[in-house]
């Protein structure tokens, strides 16, 4: 079994740079997201595969659904310990007829097994797409706006935390949306920007956390020159996670749900526009 730590806070080996914004949808100044270790690595790394240079074309101004490129699917289960579980009631995934995403997940964990090591349980999902590549024909400055709309539902329960102290267990979740301008003939992010969402248990006395979001993001920004007859591509994604912890051997416990694809909750891309 491998050991796992008690605390809280969930150790950050990758990141992404991107322009975050808070759930309000005021854009903040330029940061970075760490993904969890062990996790969503492999996630992130598909996004590093362009796609087929193959129909290369100056794009119009606005690219709404039906969306043309390629799908990105992918999920991580994690389950370390007797008393710990995770799963996908909804599968990630992603309609470029409708631009509409989805996803449900789940874990569960329990004070079981040896003392010193806890149980832990996790599950990670990426869904979205890549635009067809581009190219223009000469340098030009121009706008670069996405417009997306994530509405989910967020249910986690602990054992909490006591003043008196002793064991206790923890929930908690994020989930980023994105749009990133990729370079395909430097191989580089050329610019990004994200919405972040995130909860834990450990911010309440009771050991509970229940929210819910439906908020349409939209941004611009001139991501500096289109470098004359370099290629690029638009990708539009979200990445979904959320754990639960509880230390072994003791009478805690920890569960966590985030539905993104029942009840009329999913994951919608409006369009993205350049000029």
């Amino acid at each position: 079994m491998e050991k796992v730590r008690d605390s809280p806070t969930v150790r950050r080996i990758r990141t992404l740079p991107f322009r975050l914004a808070s759930p309000t949808g005021r854009p903040a100044r330029l940061g970075r997201v760490g993904l969890p270790s062990g996790l969503a690595v492999v996630l992130c790394a598909i996004l590093l595969a362009a796609p087929s240079a193959a129909g290369i074309r100056f794009p119009p101004a606005r690219h709404g659904a039906p969306f043309h490129g390629t799908l990105h699917i992918g999920h991580v289960i994690t389950s370390l310990g007797c008393g710990a579980s995770a799963s996908f009631p909804v599968a990630p995934t992603f309609n470029l007829t409708s631009g509409i995403g989805a996803v449900s997940e789940k874990s569960s964990a329990a004070g079981c097994g040896p003392a010193g090591f806890s149980d832990f349980a996790a599950t990670e999902a990426i869904a979205g797409f890549d635009s067809t590549p581009f190219s223009y024909p000469k340098a030009a400055a121009k706008n670069l706006s996405f417009n997306f709309t994530p509405d989910f539902v967020v249910n986690m329960t602990a054992t909490p935390m006591s003043p008196g102290g002793g064991p206790y267990a923890w929930a908690s979740f994020y989930l980023v949306a994105y749009g990133v301008l990729w370079d395909l003939t430097t191989g580089s992010v050329a610019n990004s920007i994200g919405s972040l969402y995130y909860g834990t248990t450990n911010l309440s006395a009771s050991g509970y956390y229940n929210h819910s979001w439906s908020f349409t993001t939209g941004w611009a920004w001139i991501p500096g020159n289109f470098t004359g007859l370099h290629q690029y591509f638009v990708a539009m994604y979200f990445i979904a996670f959320e754990y639960t912890s509880a230390p072994s051997h003791t009478p805690t416990s920890a569960t966590a749900r985030l539905n993104m694809a029942t009840g009329g909750h999913h994951y919608k891309a409006g369009f993205w526009q350049i000029g």
